[in-house]
């Protein structure tokens, strides 16, 4: 059929009318490709559940474990992931060939397509969670440490890797496939609720204001937030959760009373009836970079938290025994326990004392850093280089357009792996550390913070080395020439009126200037001291520690480009003393391994491939000279022919 266009001089142009059957056929179409699309994606959710179960039932304790293979599996994981949710969205797009209205359809399938990937995502960063918190709860507090830290490792690589490696997420998630831009451009009424609405009944449901829902309440809220439009609210969570799927068994053995929601959980949950934003950190892919990001954070934090904790308990054991041995002995006595190595030392020390009334305070009055402390920093360096690979040191995105396009923030979203554990590990160090030495200096023998503290049950000269572990925890993460970045992360904090949150760096100042200010003001009142005279010596003693341990400090707190330019400085001082004389570690550390810095083990294979090859190299040799010899047998024997016939010739003239 045509219609005539007046205006156009006759001219026909032909206008498609309304064709019932198309109707009919891309209804049923559609409605075919959404469920072959739902069967599809449910596979692909546990199929990447039961590689990560798997993956984390055989990997060894975080010690053993090599950062390579972790990183090797994990990449594999989310690889087999991208590849496999670009196959669906290939194989679904062959199926157009089949529809009857094309325009329609695959307007259709694209918005189909984006429904599904935000379910899928919202499901499996859904259970990450809930692994993370089902393993951190009270029936489970006996697991194992090495197999929690290991789990912690490993969930937090693969949910770095879902940030970065996942490049189709991009089209699939593509703004104008979202259900309310596909109903605005079609004509039709949208229906759908806001962010606004969905936060709103979240936070209603929410009593307790931890951010946390359980199903039931998720039913409500979902109800409450969907009612007035034509989407069922807790059908639609029934659905996307696979609750109604009893064939399915990933979740069947979970009981509803154990699921919990978060609010960008729900998000993408419902991203049937949600309007998400077009772009930003409200779109359906901004929402899940932010999960990520949340989660990245949550399992290096604890990986790190364990970690350290080995380390950081024999140090808080040798500072409780140094200030329990201070509050019990005289300051001689205190003198002879850990400020002298050998009695010749001490003989010298009282010759000081006798002519100390003429000449003041003495650079043998303060001690070194305390060997616990610097041993407890090698250790968790040691540990930190331990559990990173060389790849990890690899920028993730080639370019922040990339960036912008998987949805992520190229000013602060670009961390690289390595630099993530790092961060990870100085943050939990640092208020771990901070907060437990406070607890052993500042409370009263009976643990209260009432009455006299302990510090001031001290001898001026255990003051002193104290002060000199305070001073040494705050020039070690506070450096001159700037604040580092992981200490500018905001974290909870516990006050009289509830919760409030703090950045790391305030927090652990309060704990180190309080510790610091005490010690000062006991120590203004021993007139022997002069303060200037102190500061100055201990100055010098964290300095030399600095300098001996660089090499083994840098990789956690990075180059300190202050210290080196001192190093000229600090040797042609009058007040530098001998390392022969008085030791850097008043006990020293014993030597566990040399090159802490290399990051992967060496392994068998590495061999055998070295010896493979020699060999191959000794049978390539031997060939070589079989053919040389044959080669000039083969010309000694024509030589000799010619010479035989030269010889006859020679007979016949």
């Amino acid at each position: 059929t045509a219609a005539v266009d007046a205006s156009s001089g006759g001219v026909s142009c032909p206008v498609r009318r309304f064709s019932l059957w198309g109707a009919l056929f891309s209804n049923t179409f559609s409605s075919l490709v959404h469920s072959i699309l739902s069967s599809a994606f449910h596979s692909v959710h546990r199929q990447v559940i039961s590689s990560l179960k798997a993956s984390l039932a055989n990997a060894p304790p975080y010690r053993d474990m090599l950062p390579h293979e972790a990183y090797r599996n994990t990449l594999c994981i989310v690889t087999g992931l991208d590849k496999e949710l670009k196959k669906v969205s290939d194989d679904a797009h062959e199926l157009l060939v089949h529809a009857e209205e094309r325009e329609e359809s695959e307007r259709r399938l694209k918005q189909s397509l984006y429904v599904q990937t935000c379910e899928i995502m919202g499901r499996l960063l859904n259970e990450l969670r809930r692994m993370l918190d089902h393993d951190s709860s009270a029936e489970h507090v006996s697991i194992d440490e090495d197999e929690e830290a290991t789990k912690q490792l490993i969930l937090g690589r693969l949910c770095y890797f879902l940030k970065f490696r996942l490049a189709s997420l991009p089209n699939l998630l593509n703004p104008d496939s979202s259900p309310a831009v596909v109903a605005t451009k079609s004509g039709g009424k949208v229906g759908m609720i806001s962010i606004a609405e969905l936060q709103s009944a979240f936070e209603i449901a929410d009593v307790d204001g931890d951010g946390l829902i359980t199903f039931e309440e998720a039913i409500d809220a979902m109800e409450g937030a969907f009612s007035g439009t034509h989407f069922h609210g807790a059908e639609m969570l029934r659905d996307t959760m696979l609750v109604t799927s009893v064939s399915d068994g990933t979740d069947t053995n979970v009981s509803e009373a154990s699921r919990t929601l978060t609010l960008m959980e729900l998000a993408l949950l419902s991203a049937r009836g949600l309007k998400h934003a077009i772009h930003g950190p409200e779109s359906a892919l901004g929402t899940i970079q932010r999960m990520l990001n949340d989660l990245v954070d949550i399992c290096f934090s604890k990986w790190a938290r364990i970690a350290i904790s080995k380390p950081l308990n024999d140090c808080l054991e040798r500072t409780q025994i140094l200030i329990d041995t201070a509050c019990s002995v005289t300051d001689s006595e205190w003198r002879r326990l850990y400020l002298f190595s050998s009695p010749s030392e001490e003989q010298t020390y009282n010759v000081i004392e006798q002519e100390k009334s003429l000449s003041g305070f003495s650079a043998r009055d303060v001690g070194s850093v305390s060997s616990f402390l610097v041993a407890f920093f090698i250790s968790i360096t040691s540990i930190l280089n331990q559990c990173v690979s060389p790849s990890d040191s690899i920028q993730p995105l080639s370019s922040p357009s990339h960036a912008e396009e998987m949805g992520i923030d190229a000013s602060n979203g670009m961390n690289t792996m390595s630099n993530l554990l790092r961060s990870s590990m100085v943050r939990e160090s640092l208020l771990s550390l901070s907060r437990s030495i406070h607890a052993i200096i500042m409370t009263d023998a009976d643990g209260s913070e009432s009455g006299q503290r302990k510090i001031e049950k001290c001898c001026s000269s255990s003051l002193l080395q104290t002060l000199t572990d305070v001073l040494f925890i705050s020039v070690s993460y506070f450096k001159e020439d700037g604040l580092d970045s992981a200490l500018e992360i905001k974290v909870p904090v516990e006050v009289e009126g509830g919760l409030t949150s703090t950045t790391v760096a305030q927090y652990s100042r309060q704990f180190l200037g309080e510790m610091e200010g005490v010690i000062k003001g006991l120590l203004d009142n021993d007139e022997t001291l002069g303060n200037e005279k102190y500061m100055d010596i201990i100055g010098q003693r964290q300095r030399e520690v600095l300098l001996a341990c660089d090499l083994f400090f840098t990789p956690l707190f990075g180059e300190r480009t202050t210290v080196m330019q001192g190093v000229d400085s600090l040797s042609a001082s009058s007040d530098f003393v001998d390392f022969g004389s008085t030791p850097l570690l008043v006990n020293p550390l014993p030597s566990s391994r040399r090159f802490l810095l290399l990051p992967i083990q060496a392994e068998q294979s590495i061999k055998e491939l070295e010896l493979l090859q020699n060999f191959e190299k000794e049978r390539t040799d031997k060939v070589e000279v079989e053919r040389t010899s044959a080669g000039a047998a083969a010309a000694s024997a024509v030589s000799s022919s010619f010479g035989f016939f030269s010889s006859m010739l020679n007979k016949k003239k």
